[in-house]
This record gives structure tokens, sequence and C-alpha cells, in this order.
């Protein structure tokens, strides 16, 4: 069947809404990579032949699949917290036929450019930085490359200049303080993950305010974990160890929260009959912990979604939300009871 033709050349845009693919998926086809399948390929062909495009030079070619493109700068991709964000980022990306490139965060003494760097100097058409805060020169860098930004789950406070996403950090830091209260507890301790974290202020917040609200005279021990389940075990092994150990941890991730549950192990303590355990997150390891964790959910997949559709709005030149915030979830498991008689 014949279509009708504009007087203008047909465009690899026009290919790639023909085939129902993204604009990087022509170019991966016309160029031979074999990392496209049989069928998606032959749907590429067939539309080329369908309108009659031709292949313009190089450059507007490299113009055209930098629109189809966003980026998001992780720190790590082997987590569940990474994967989860991904996913969430991806769901909107392809429904807006777009392809997602993954920068990296690399070390400190690493000889490579930073990720500012490869983020300016490949013309980002627009980036989410889940990192935990970018410093005053990047920041600076990005402003002079004026590349559409929102940050995921900050660490410092938002200064409202950038779009940012994350979750309620305070309320769920308040819900794990009301449950360990309503079971009983009055014995407690914060092991949290950095003292520059926003989200870890707002988590410990939360559940220091839960503890004085009902019990004004309980002193909380806060130790900082770094977000490390190495170092939560180390800490949570001193706590449990003392002959005033709390009944109920706090930690302000899954990681750190599964530290503990191995000092407890290493203790001959058990989860929950000799100290119960809250954590945050919800992430996969989580479930699969023995008990499986009683966790503040926070909804990652979500969370990236809604940045993922935000950077949109901003391309699109919509308004956008200065800072968004979605609710977390108390999710009880077996990590929780009434404290040890």
């Amino acid at each position: 069947m014949k279509t009708e033709r504009s007087s203008r050349a047909p465009t690899l845009r026009d290919v790639a809404r023909i085939a129902g693919v993204s604009a990087p998926t022509v170019s991966k086809v016309l160029n031979g990579r074999d990392d496209v399948s049989p069928v998606t390929r032959e749907r590429v062909h067939d539309a080329v032949a369908q309108i009659g495009y031709r292949r313009p030079p190089s450059a507007a070619v490299d113009a055209l699949i930098a629109e189809q493109l966003v980026d998001l700068v992780l720190p790590a991709v082997g987590d569940s917290w990474a994967s989860a964000l991904i996913g969430g980022v991806e769901r909107v990306a392809a429904d807006n036929n777009l392809d997602l490139v993954i920068i990296m965060v690399r070390k400190e003494n690493s000889p490579s450019r930073t990720w500012v760097e490869r983020l300016v100097e490949h013309r980002s058409r627009g980036a989410l930085i889940a990192v935990n805060q970018p410093t005053a020169g990047e920041r600076r860098t990005l402003d002079r490359s004026r590349i559409p930004l929102v940050l995921i789950d900050p660490a410092g406070i938002p200064d409202h200049s950038t779009p940012s996403v994350g979750a309620s950090n305070w309320t769920g830091g308040h819900n794990a303080a009301t449950l360990l209260l309503d079971q009983g507890h009055v014995s407690f301790a914060v092991i949290a993950g950095d003292g520059h974290s926003l989200n870890c202020h707002e988590r410990t917040g939360g559940f220091l305010a839960g503890i004085r609200e009902r019990r004004p005279n309980v002193t909380v021990p806060v130790v900082y974990g770094g977000w490390m389940m190495s170092s939560a075990a180390r800490i949570a092994r001193e706590l449990l160890s003392s002959p005033t150990r709390p009944t109920a941890v706090f930690t302000c991730n899954d990681n750190m929260a599964l530290g503990v549950y191995s000092a407890a192990h290493a203790l001959g303590l058990s989860i929950p009959d000799d100290v119960s355990v809250i954590g945050f997150d919800d992430v996969v390891e989580a479930r699969l912990a023995s008990p499986p964790l009683t966790t503040i959910r926070q909804p990652i997949s979500a969370i990236g979604a809604a940045a993922m559709r935000s950077l949109l709005d901003i391309r699109e030149g919509h308004p956008v939300s200065r800072r968004l915030e979605l609710a977390t979830e108390l999710v009880i498991r077996g990590s929780v009871s009434t404290p040890p008689r």
C-alpha cells in the first residue's frame, strides 16, 4: 500500500515511528549492528523502503539520535535499589520511545573523566542525577551546560533551583517508631547512614520525634554506619553486647538492618525474640532474610518513573514541581515483636 508523501524528505524519526522503535534502534540496524532482533531489523528495513528514506550526513544522524537519549547517573548498578530505580526510569523512557544511557560515578582516584565531564561532552539532552549530591563545582558546570536535570533522592537540602524527587522519609521513620512503641519497647538505638545525607536526617528525625511524643524521657543513641552492612554489623555488635542493650534497632536502610542480623547471630541472639529490627527501602534482600525484615517501603521504581516524567515535562517546556515526595509504607514482617522480659 502506498503512503502519501509530503514535500519534505523522510527522516530517521519517520522510520522509527513507522517501525515502532526508537531512533537509536533504527541507527543500529542501518549501521549493521548485531544487537537487534531479526523481527525488529525487518520492521526497520520495511519502514525504510515504505517511505523511501535516505541516510543524511552522519552529523545530522548523531544529532537526531542524541534527541532520543536520556542519561541516568548512578553511583552503582549492582544492588537492588539501583535495579528498581532503573526499571522505573526505563519503563517511562520506553513508553516515550527514548533510550536510556547509564553513566557511572567512578572512584575519585580514577584517571578517567568525571561523570559531569562525560555528561557535558556528549551533549546530553536531559539527565537524571541519582548521586548523593553534586558538588558546588559540578553544579556550576552543569548550570553552564544548560542540560535539563532532575535530582533523585538528593542528599543535601534541595535548593529548588533543580527539580527533585524523593520519598516521605520523615513519615517513614515516624511510623517505625510508632510500631515499636505499640509493641511495648522502651529501649532503642538508631543506626543511621551518614551525617551529611538529608534523607538520613529525615528518617532519623522522624523516628526520634515519634519516640519523644510518647516517651519524652527516653534517650536514643544514634550511630552512623555509612549505609554499609559490614560497618552496621560492627556497630550492632557493640550495641547488643552492652549490659543495657536496646531491645529494638531502627536502621536507615535495609543493608544496615541485615548487618544487625549478622551481629545478632554472632552473639547468639534471636530476632525478634531478643531484639526487634526495622529497616528502610524494602529491597529484595529484606524479603529473603530470616526472619523476613520489617521495613519502610520506599517506592523506588515509582520514584524513578516520576523523575523521568518530570524530565520529559522540562524538555517539553511544561511546568514541574520543584520537590516531589512519594509516600512510604510500613511493611510488617517477622523481625518485630514485643520486647523480651
